[in-house]
């Protein structure tokens, strides 16, 4: 969030872009299969080629900026796509037309399914965020409320009344290089995403009506007197892929 793009985001967010009348009628994405992948642009925006770097020491500034734009990804009106691969740091190695590149370009190098877990995970818990919580999916436009739309923070706010859910839900993305106080909606906050986390459970709370979000940062606070309505037991299993290739 800079600055001269936190207008685009607050429209983006919206999600009424270009006259559509229902959420079903707009893609939000931070990627696709067309031009730089989600990881490469965000090295390349940050004047890095070290596509095949993976450790987290070495790479946690471009994961926490991947968090950012998903925490708005997630948390946006439309339907949500995402590039298969982008939840741990696909990388194409900085092609942005791959249709006719080969293989070591265009496959997904599962290896970094282990060196990026923490951000998979910060994924899985925006899913579980969105799954749970009407408003982010409903099929009419549920537009929030702003508490900061200028500057490097955008924080808006949802309201919800669906039974055996949450109700209010806040969303704030500081891309600036300083902490800011923002004047919440309301008073009594539970976090359920803050820097490598999210999900459903309770990451602390905030007794108040303001919240300082740091710099280069993202979190996502719930109404603390609804949060307990929520009650949902999630089951995974296990997904095994064999890659099969040209030799069978």
């Amino acid at each position: 969030t800079t600055s001269s793009n936190a207008a685009a985001i607050v429209s983006g967010v919206k999600g009424k872009n270009y006259s559509a009348q229902s959420p079903a009628q707009t893609i939000a994405y931070a990627d696709a299969h067309d031009n730089l992948i989600l990881w490469d642009k965000i090295l390349r925006s940050n004047g890095s080629s070290s596509y095949t770097v993976t450790s987290e020491s070495s790479t946690e500034k471009y994961r926490t900026q991947v968090r950012e734009v998903m925490a708005l990804l997630m948390t946006s009106q439309g339907i949500p796509f995402m590039t298969a691969g982008s939840e741990f740091g696909r990388t194409k190695k900085g092609d942005k037309n791959s249709y006719k590149s080969n293989d070591s370009i265009n496959e997904i190098d599962w290896s970094r399914v282990s060196s990026f877990s923490n951000l998979a995970q910060y994924y899985k818990g925006l899913l579980q965020i969105r799954k749970n919580y009407n408003p982010l999916k409903g099929a009419s436009f549920a537009t929030p409320s702003f508490q900061s739309e200028y500057g490097d923070v955008v924080a808006y706010t949802y309201s919800n009344s669906t039974s055996g859910q949450w109700g209010k839900l806040c969303v704030l993305v500081n891309g600036g290089s300083q902490a800011w106080p923002i004047t919440l909606n309301g008073s009594g906050w539970t976090i359920v995403a803050k820097d490598k986390q999210a999900g459903l459970t309770s990451l602390g709370t905030v007794s108040g009506s303001s919240y300082t979000i740091p710099a280069k940062s993202s979190a996502i606070l719930v109404e603390s007197s609804t949060f307990n309505r929520l009650n949902v037991t999630e089951k995974f299993g296990t997904l095994t892929i064999n890659h099969v290739d040209d030799k069978g």
